[in-house]
Order: structure tokens, then sequence, then C-alpha cells
């Protein structure tokens, strides 16, 4: 039962003299067979004629002991194989005599991307490489034993020997026999350390170091290419130690012996995290929760306090006073605000003269102290206007940076944040400047007025929204390729509006306050709606999750054009789990990204698990059977 099969299609004309008529359509009748083996395999029947030209079912005897086969298909390195490998949810076997890693690693993405495309598990996928394969202790000894073997292969394989003299210039059909030999050797040098797995344990480090990085799960040794057998016996002992070796350094665990006891997180994050069943056993573990980045509320502290006994902190401040300036200690019965200065930190709470606000006046925050940068790298107007020197006595000068943000002291010496003094806004823990997104937007060619606002839906969740006037029609998907070119990924609003003339205040200003409701437009996909009772409910989902009227989502449109984000996703993922009895990981939801590829993922996860189902009861009806006659043969012996 311990089974696996690897198809090839097959490459030359020669290979198909049984059977001719298969030649040009190799591929198809390839995949077509897979599934019929498939099928036998799981103990279905296929139809064929017999003798007498009548149509009968076919099964096999004995049924395999494993009920799942495990399929690969062969590839020397064409990418449409390895597309089409992944829309089946085969694995896959390849080699590098065809191929550099590059390509390789080109082709796995390719692979992949039609596993996620088709709702196949990429985790679960085996990508496994042939490597010819003799391990030894001496370098030179190794490439001596393994010259003239390696290179009869490479003289066995034309295709191979082709690509190479036509890289040297060389006419394969008329080279002499010394040219060839040569051709030979050339192939040997430049293969042996870098497309298969001959040498020492510790010169063979660097491909499989390589290899595993792009992707490649496992190796298929080839190690009877034409060493003596004794040779290669004892190359397996050092073979098995270099597995051993690799395996345990990939797999030492740090956290084993030094388990993570503190963890610094953003409040949405946290949120996200604290719907997660499995985030939650982590979060108990831990003894240090420093929470920052954003408005941490006693809300979500009571819902934190619910699942943990660690310390918490609140903590405060920007990347200009090197991140955290203030903390405060979240304790029972205690309403959180940004706390205290930590030590060699000085706060002053400004007005707009610059002069220091009493305690309950609200006014500018500014940081001074150890932990302030000298001013923004070449951007002398900008550290100008941040970065001030203020006299904070008849006598003593200070040096701070202006936050932008809105604050005052409380009578028991701790500070309260109450929002931004500008156009600054943060979504998901980053701080942006709303200015900078605009500016960006209006180097677009017929991009006349911008305006970004931050939204916040009914659960909390912000969103940045692009108005924007034009001189000629652009598709919101056009403007969004662009930004996302020019800005980081933060910053790239989650949604483009076209407006015919923005609102204006009395005096002529732009009135963001009226700009119209958003409401999503689908922009890149036409509206297909929900098939069946699975899509359904992975759309109420959605637009629980998105906060979006579920008529608006179509099973094709992406998570992320509809304002999603990767904490929203978290979230998808722990309600879709929970529903359909799933272990989606977060990244097959990422390269699962409509509703179409999650309800082909779960129907097939279903199915695999009907089948072990339907196996399990098979497995107790055949014991039942067994213990019944054995009770019968015991009645009739005596």
């Amino acid at each position: 039962g311990r089974v696996a099969l690897s198809i090839a299609s097959g490459w030359h004309a020669d290979d198909f003299v049984l059977k001719p008529e298969n030649y040009l359509n190799r591929q198809e009748i390839m995949y077509s067979q897979i599934e019929e083996l498939k099928t036998l395999w799981q103990g279905g029947s296929i139809k064929r004629k017999n003798g007498l030209d009548q149509e009968i079912n076919i099964k096999i005897y004995p049924k395999p002991v494993n009920p799942n086969l495990d399929v690969y298909v062969t590839s020397g390195g064409n990418p449409e194989t390895f597309r089409s490998a992944g829309k089946i949810g085969a694995n896959i076997l390849t080699h590098l005599l065809g191929q550099e890693i590059k390509d390789l690693a080109h082709n796995i993405s390719i692979y992949k991307q039609a596993l996620a495309e088709n709702g196949y598990s990429i985790e679960k996928a085996k990508i496994s490489l042939m490597l010819h394969t003799y391990i030894g202790t001496d370098l030179e000894e190794v490439k001596n034993k393994a010259k003239e073997p390696f290179k009869s292969y490479l003289k066995s394989s034309i295709g191979l020997i082709q690509n190479l003299a036509k890289d040297l210039d060389k006419d394969i059909s008329t080279i002499n026999e010394n040219d060839f030999n040569d051709l030979l050797e050339f192939a040997f040098e430049r293969y042996w350390q870098t497309a298969a797995l001959l040498g020492t344990q510790d010169s063979c480090k660097k491909i499989l170091s390589d290899i595993h990085s792009i992707g490649v799960t496992e190796i298929a040794c080839l190690i009877d290419f034409g060493i003596a057998d004794k040779e290669v016996l004892k190359g397996l002992e050092y073979l098995t130690d270099l597995k051993n070796n690799y395996k345990a350094e990939k797999k030492s665990d740090y956290s084993k012996t030094n388990p993570i006891t503190s963890m610094q997180i953003t409040p949405s994050y946290l949120e996200a995290l604290l719907e997660d069943d499995n985030s939650i056993l982590f979060i108990k573990s831990l003894k240090s929760i420093i929470v920052g980045g954003e408005k941490f509320s006693n809300e979500l502290l009571n819902k934190l306090r619910t699942h943990t006994k660690s310390k918490i902190y609140n903590m405060y401040g920007p990347t200009e006073t090197t991140i955290w300036s203030t903390f405060q200690k979240a304790q029972e019965d205690l309403v959180l605000n940004i706390g205290k200065p930590i030590q060699n930190t000085q706060v002053y709470i400004l007005d707009d003269n610059e002069k220091i606000c009493p305690v309950g006046v609200k006014g500018e925050l500014c940081i001074g102290g150890d932990g302030l940068a000298r001013g923004y790298y070449k951007q002398e107007r900008l550290t100008q206007d941040k970065f001030i020197n203020f006299q904070s006595s008849s006598i003593i000068d200070k040096n701070v940076y202006k936050t932008g943000d809105l604050a005052r002291w409380l009578p028991d010496g701790t500070l309260e944040h109450l929002g931004r003094l500008d156009n600054q806004v943060k979504v998901n823990g980053f701080r942006i400047e709303l200015g900078e997104i605009e500016s960006a937007l209006l180097k677009y060619k017929f991009v006349n007025q911008v305006v970004v606002i931050a939204i916040q839906n009914e659960v909390g969740n912000k969103s940045l929204v692009a108005y924007f006037i034009s001189n000629k029609k652009i598709e919101p998907t056009e403007l969004k390729e662009y930004i996302e070119r020019k800005l980081p990924h933060y910053m790239v609003p989650n949604h483009f509006i076209h407006l015919e003339e923005f609102p204006l205040t009395p005096n002529g200003k732009i009135d963001r306050k009226k700009l119209p409701t958003f409401e999503v437009v689908l922009t890149d996909k036409e509206y297909v709606s929900a098939r069946d009772g699975v899509e359904l409910i992975l759309v109420n989902i959605w637009s629980k999750v998105l906060n979006i009227n579920k008529d608006k989502i179509g099973v094709k449109d992406n998570f992320f054009d509809l304002g999603g984000n990767s904490l929203l996703m978290i979230k998808m993922l722990n309600y879709l789990n929970k529903e359909f009895q799933t272990n989606m990981s977060l990244l097959e939801g990422y390269n699962l990204p409509n509703i179409f590829a999650i309800s082909e993922f779960i129907k097939s996860n279903n199915k695999n698990i009907l089948i072990e189902q339907e196996q399990k009861t098979e497995e107790l009806y055949n014991i039942m059977e067994e213990s019944y006659n054995l009770l019968n043969f015991i009645e009739n012996e005596d």
C-alpha cells in the first residue's frame, strides 16, 4: 500500500511505437488516465470492452491498503507541465539537467499558483527533485569516482547534449569524437556540483540550501548510475548522515528550550488573534504582552484579560523618538491612557505659542530626551517644522519632536491621548499622511484633483478611500495598479471613486464631511452570484467580516478588492474553519482569493473526509464479519 507513482506523458515519438495514435494528444490522455487510475485505486470501477465488444466494469483486487495514491507528474522543465499538474492537484517530479535553479523556481511558482487557483493545498504539495547522488568524505575522490558514470548518463541524454552543443556553437550531427568527449567533459564540470548531489556533506550544503529556498520538498536520490555497488552502499551511510544532520538543522526549534514569553503587538492584530483558538493558546503561555501602535481600548483589554494572566502594557511613541516614549501597566479597574514617560524621556504639552499647558489643558504632545532623533535624512524643511527648540523656563532650552498628537496631563500625573491635530491617520498600526497619498496620485497624468480619507465601518475596521476627478475616464483598477508601484502596500487606498466634482464649504474649500457615502463598487470583475449552499454561507461570512451588504459580494470578487486586509483575513478564516470544520491556513487563504476558489477547496476537503469515513466503515464491517465467522467456527468445533 505504500506506493507513489510518477507519470510522464512521453517526449519522443519513438516512445509511442505501441500506441502511435496517442502521440499527438499525449498530455490530455495522460491526465484522463490519471483520473481513471485514482478511481481504481480508491475502489471504484471504470468501463472497458471485452473480447466480445461488450462494455464491462473493471475493478482492482485486492483493494490497496493505502486508499490515497500519491501521484506525481514528471516534468523536464516545461512550465505548462507544472501548471497542468497543479490544476489536478498532483505532485511534481523533476530534475535540473534540463533547467537551472532559477528556472525551477519560476516553474514552482507557476505550479503553486495553479494549485491555489484550483482549490488544492500548497502546503501539502510535494515537489520532488531527482539528483544523481553519491556522498563521500573527500571531494576529489568523489569527483573521480562519479565522473565517468555521470558522463555516460549525460551521453545518453541526446536533448541535453544538443542544448550544450548549441551553447558552444557546435553542431552535434557533425561533431567529431574528440570534440564530443570535450563536450561531455564540459557538461560534467558544469553539472556535477550544480545539478547533482555529488560531493561531501559540507560541499552539498549549498545546493541543499538553494533548492530548499525555492520550494523543493523532497530529493529523489538516483544512486545507481554506474558507480561500483560497494562504493554506493558505503555512500548511503554518508547520505543518511547528511539527511539526518540537515533535518536536525532545519527543525531545531529554539522555542523548545527557550520558550517565547513576551509579545509586542498592535491592537488590531491582537483582536484578530483573540478570534483564533490556536492563537489564544499561545497568548495564554505568555508572561508579558506589550500593546501599542494604535488606540488600545478598555473593551479589548477586558477581552484579553479573559484569556491570560500575563502582565499587559499599553505603549505610546513615534519612530522619531525611537518608538516607545510612554507606557502604562494595565491594572484592574484602571481606564487606559498612554501613561507616563519612560526613563530618560521628557514629555511636554505645548499650546499654539509653544508654551507649556497647565494640567488638564489640551495641547500638542511633544517629546524630548535620549531617544530623540536628529531629524529627517536630507529633509531640512520638514526637520525644522517637526524638531523644535523651545524655552521650558527662563534659562533652559529644550529640543523636542512635535508629534501632531493632541493630549493633556491628568491630575494623577498620567497622559491622556485625545487624537490628531493634522491630516494624519493610523490604519492597521501604520501612521499615514493622507497628503502624501494625494500627492502621489496627482502625479498620474489624467488626475486633476484627489481627496483621500480614512473611513471606519460599524465594527471598527479602517480603510482608505480615494476620491478623484480626472480629465479622462480612468478605471479604478488602473489607478490602483499605478499607486501600488509608487507607495508601500499599507498606503494604497482600498477603494477609488470617481466624482465629477467635490463638495465645497462656503469659503471654497473641499468639504470632506460631505463626500458621498461610500459604497463598494466592483471594478474589475463582473458580478457572479453564489451557485450553492457552500458559496451562500461564504458570502454571509464575508458580509459579516467586511461589513458589506451580501448582495454586493460575488463569488469571483477578490477579498482584498472588497476592503479586506490581513487582519480581516484571519477573522474570516476563523469563521470559515469553525463553520466547515476545516483547517485552512493563512497562506492558503491568501492563495485562494475569492469565494469560488475557497468553495472548491472546501468541497475537495469534505470529499476526502467522506472517503476516509467510508473506508473506516468498511474496515469496521470487515472486522465484524471476521469476528462472526470466528464465533461460528468455535461453535462448530464445540
